[in-house]
């Protein structure tokens, strides 16, 4: 993985100095006794880049620090996957690389968008919800947000435990009147129409 970041990267800076500064390049290339960069070179680098750019965008999302939780997965997959299949028609001279990549993308992560733990994973995450679905997947997800809640015990023995506390007088800051709602909170957090403070 971190090996193709390293020839992006490489692709992309020798494209870069080309573009900069060609006559350069080429007496480098002269000194070095290697055959010089044609046109047909400098037109791969540029699809080849265009392919692999978000691949490599991918790769450092889910190597990062800062993405690790399991909810950035699936979107972040997906997303690729809808790249790549486009790259399979448009990718110039690289389509075959565009298709051969979706394919592998495919075939590695194709249980895993299947898998419900995976998928609640990511529709929980607030910047992701359903956004990243399309479709039945959306409804589909939303119901299998609400029957992993149905299917989450209840813990809820705040009468037992409330009666062992001592009253204090902050008591009245304490209202539970919404307790028969079954889904406020999920329909809040799923649905964009609401502007309320459920990010974390």
């Amino acid at each position: 993985m971190t090996r193709w970041n390293s020839t992006f990267r490489a692709v992309q800076c020798l494209k870069d100095q080309l573009k900069k500064d060609e006559e350069k390049v080429l007496k480098i290339c002269d000194v070095a006794n290697i055959p010089r960069f044609d046109k047909k070179d400098r037109d791969f680098m540029t699809d080849y880049s265009i392919v692999m750019e978000p691949l490599v965008k991918e790769l450092d999302i889910l190597q990062g620090d800062k993405s690790v939780c399991m909810g950035y997965l699936l979107p972040t997959i997906n997303w690729l996957s809808k790249q790549l299949e486009e790259l399979s028609l448009t990718g110039g001279c690289c389509k075959a690389l565009a298709a051969s990549c979706a394919q592998g993308v495919e075939k590695r992560f194709k249980n895993m968008k299947k898998d419900s733990t995976i998928i609640l994973a990511a529709v929980s995450h607030p910047k992701f919800k359903l956004r990243w679905l399309s479709g039945d997947e959306k409804k589909e997800a939303n119901d299998l947000l609400q029957l992993e809640i149905d299917e989450t015990p209840n813990f809820d023995n705040n009468d037992e435990i409330s009666s062992k506390l001592p009253q204090g007088e902050d008591e009245f800051l304490f209202n539970d009147e919404n307790v028969e709602e079954p889904y406020p909170e999920i329909e809040r957090f799923i649905n964009p129409l609401y502007k309320s403070s459920l990010y974390i």
